[in-house]
């Protein structure tokens, strides 16, 4: 992924979404909270976003089907993120592995 790329609508839509939840993934309250799940998870989502805009880039994708495997991926992190802080609050997460840890990489 290029700054200088202009990404169709779709696509830019669920880039902005992987940032953001990128960012907040490496907020210090966030990881206090959901321990080693965290670490290295704002790393992946970028891969993600990576691999997906290059192979949009290279004709592989659509932009619906790049979109769609960023904004897959992206829910399912956001879910078990969710979860995992849910739990932290109740005090009985694992502190390896969050409740339905399902992450799905389409």
């Amino acid at each position: 992924m290029t700054p200088a790329t202009v990404y169709p609508p779709a696509l830019r839509r669920e880039i902005r979404r992987a940032a953001r939840l990128s960012s907040v993934l490496t907020v210090r309250a966030i990881n206090a909270q959901v321990s080693d799940w965290c670490c290295g998870r704002a790393d992946e989502v970028r891969a993600v976003v990576g691999d997906a805009t290059r192979e949009w880039s290279e004709g592989r994708l659509d932009e619906a089907r790049a979109a769609d495997r960023i904004g897959s991926y992206v829910r399912g992190v956001e879910e078990a993120l969710q979860a995992w802080v849910r739990a932290a609050r109740g005090g009985s997460a694992s502190r390896t592995r969050p409740p339905n840890d399902t992450i799905v990489d389409g």
